[in-house]
């Protein structure tokens, strides 16, 4: 994992073109067979061009503000539905583009069809996408070390994101501090939840030396 970790902004990037790219050339498709003749006055090679690459731009606009590239940092349902409503507003601004190019109002229908081909290619993206990431990137396995009870909520919402989290062990701040570090190292990361400082300052000191990452939640003054 660790020698995939490095990769993950790559891996991020190159998914991101892929999708713009998709919708891009879904676009200029639709451009070319549809709107590209029936204007005014048509463009020669490089005015089509243009007309595609503001699409382009303002489909990473959209998908930036909404988050729909965060496939593997959002649930494959959040990143669907940031993507469905960055198609719809695309397409929405796309048309306006065209009528306006256009000098009158195009007809709607070859945009209905482009948004149902789009609806297709962000579904079976983030479906793919989502896949790759897991495999390369598998849920960390993680021991939460506690100093209240209170802790089995926060197990509770970790626990709605198991592609990212499986909680597999948990051990009390009072127990033996060599005990903790032993069982810690059989983990990828650790949990401190209403640690005592001292305690949690060792813990955060041994997992920084041997590179383990450490999710902390604000501790609980007691009343």
């Amino acid at each position: 994992m660790k020698k995939t970790e490095q990769y993950k902004r790559t891996l991020n990037w190159l998914s991101a073109v892929v999708n713009t790219s998709l919708l891009g050339a879904a676009f200029a498709v639709v451009w070319y067979l549809c709107y590209s003749q029936q204007i005014v006055l048509p463009f020669y090679r490089k005015g089509n061009w243009m007309v595609i690459g503001i699409y382009v731009v303002i489909t990473v606009i959209f998908n930036q503000v909404y988050g729909s590239y965060k496939v593997g940092y959002l649930r494959k349902s959040e990143a669907f539905y940031s993507q469905i409503i960055s198609v719809f507003g695309i397409n929405i601004i796309a048309y306006c583009q065209i009528s306006v190019i256009g000098r009158d109002f195009m007809h709607f229908m070859p945009m209905i069809f482009l948004t149902v081909i789009d609806l297709i290619i962000v579904l079976v993206w983030t479906l793919v996408y989502a896949f790759i990431y897991g495999k390369l990137y598998p849920p960390r396995r993680m021991i939460i070390v506690y100093g209240s009870r209170n802790a089995g909520n926060l197990v509770v919402k970790m626990s709605q994101r198991s592609d990212k989290y499986i909680i597999s062990e948990s051990v009390k701040a009072d127990e033996d501090l060599e005990v903790i570090k032993e069982k810690i190292l059989g983990y990828g990361g650790v949990i401190m939840y209403d640690v005592p400082d001292r305690i949690r300052n060792d813990i955060l000191k041994f997992c920084f030396d041997r590179s383990l990452r450490v999710y902390m939640a604000p501790k609980i003054s007691d009343i």
